[in-house]
């Protein structure tokens, strides 16, 4: 009776710490969700022209080397 007892717990502790990692899961892709959503015009320009897109956002000038 107590060894059923003691696995019912220990089943319970390991639902309940995949529980949390699962939530911590969804936050962290919520998170990245986020990001790529905020950011999604430079991901847009990866696919284009990446000196022209650093040139605008630190104000400087692109030079390529040959």
């Amino acid at each position: 009776m107590e060894l059923n007892e003691e696995l019912i717990k220990r089943k319970i502790q390991i639902n309940r710490k995949k529980f949390i990692a699962d939530i911590i899961l969804i936050i962290v892709l919520l998170i990245i969700f986020g990001y790529i959503v905020n950011e999604i015009e430079s991901f847009k320009a990866l696919s284009q022209d990446v000196c022209k897109l650093c040139e605008l956002k630190t104000n400087s000038i692109c030079y390529k080397l040959p």
